[in-house]
């Protein structure tokens, strides 16, 4: 969400424009009339505001609506193929990327590994290479193309795109932003990983109707992106949602150093739980099958009724109950989104944790699913991309 903010004519100018093409992503096909009924803008600056929109291409007219006693009005859609933007998804074993239209639906994909491409600041031409390679397959004019988002594990700061702590892709002050652009030629936004997959659930996911919720990405470890009022809150040094620290066992208090994973990771992210199902599979009366080779069928034997399993996904349900009861009770957010490749496991990791949460928290936000469980690294790069794109279009 574009930060609307008071100011100078140019700034309430670009704010009234972004409410109004909002709405028309949202409501439209929609009239003029009931734009200015839903943003309460005048009709006369809603004309306004169309044609500017029209003249960049963000939308179109099409076709006539019902009457409600005089002429038929004239409806209006948003033009989601008035640009392109890419978006690229920068992790430890491969670097996905995708070229979509101002929609988010992807024309083309691809996936390199990220070996391929080098590590640290040699890595970023072989980026810039892959991109340029994925614009070219793809079919789409270089000139169309508006935006290029990145989506990086690390801190992320989103005034100067510079990453930090990304020891995966060996970036540490890394201006990735800078870097990008200058071998692209594109305007450039890179944000960490979550927090873009936050921006998305709320741009295209269960968050679109809501302005206050957290999304946690459960996978290799337990990472959070916090909306608080719509927009994304980052913290002082733009590290807030790192909720895979969050103490969920005391015993975690007796170590000497903050190396490595996290307390609610080490128990909950894919690591731990594989782990807990092998020591628990050599307790078995009589022996039995072979231990679970996978994260997936810890959680297929635990629907199944497997009693090992069961055991496990209840330890691990344990561990999300007390992180997500500690996030509630300081945020209180209307929902929490529970993203990232555990998220597959559904409501038999789900109704456990809510179970826990309807018993102990006086808080009790809406459990929910992210609609985005593949790919989700890749449809956060869009996403901001494509927020990117159309501010930039909004203020020419």
């Amino acid at each position: 969400m574009v930060r609307l903010e008071p100011g100078t004519p140019a700034t309430i100018r670009d704010n009234n424009r972004y409410l109004v093409l909002q709405a028309i992503e949202r409501q439209g096909p929609v009239s003029r009339a009931e734009l200015s009924r839903i943003t309460q803008i005048s009709e006369p600056t809603i004309y306004s505001i169309i044609d500017h929109l029209a003249s960049r291409g963000l939308v179109r007219e099409v076709g006539v609506g019902q009457s409600t006693g005089g002429r038929k009005p004239i409806m209006i859609e948003f033009n989601p193929e008035a640009g392109f933007v890419v978006g690229v998804d920068a992790g430890g074993t491969n670097i996905k990327m995708g070229i979509s239209d101002l929609n988010g639906r992807f024309r083309h994909k691809c996936k390199v590994p990220t070996r391929d491409l080098g590590f640290g600041a040699e890595a970023v031409p072989g980026i810039a290479g892959a991109v340029r390679e994925l614009i070219a397959e793809s079919g789409v004019p270089q000139e169309k193309v508006l935006a290029v988002g990145v989506a990086v594990p690390g801190v992320v700061d989103p005034e100067t795109g510079e990453v930090s702590l990304s020891p995966q892709m060996g970036w540490d002050k890394i201006p990735l932003g800078k870097l990008l652009y200058e071998e692209l030629a594109i305007p450039v936004v890179v944000e960490n990983d979550v927090n873009a997959a936050a921006l998305a659930e709320k741009h295209w996911g269960v968050g679109q109707d809501m302005n206050d919720f957290v999304f946690i990405a459960i996978g290799t470890g337990i990472g959070g992106g916090v909306i608080i009022n719509g927009e994304l809150y980052r913290g002082y040094s733009y590290a807030a949602g790192e909720v895979g620290y969050t103490i969920t066992d005391l015993s975690w208090m007796k170590r000497e150093n903050s190396e490595g994973f996290g307390c609610l990771e080490t128990f909950a992210a894919a690591q731990g739980i594989l782990k807990r199902a092998i020591e628990l599979w050599g307790t078995r009366a009589g022996g039995g099958a072979a231990a679970p080779a996978t994260v997936e069928e810890v959680f297929d034997l635990a629907r199944a009724g497997d009693e090992v399993a069961k055991r496990v996904v209840e330890e691990v349900a344990d561990h999300l109950a007390a992180g997500i009861i500690n996030i509630s009770v300081v945020l209180n957010p209307q929902a929490v989104v529970i993203g990232g490749g555990i998220a597959n496991a559904g409501d038999v990791l789900l109704d456990p944790v809510k179970e826990r949460l309807q018993r102990i928290s006086p808080i009790r936000p809406q459990l929910l699913l992210s609609k985005m469980r593949a790919d989700t690294g890749l449809i956060g790069a869009a996403s901001i991309a494509c927020r990117a794109a159309k501010q930039n279009l909004l203020s020419i």
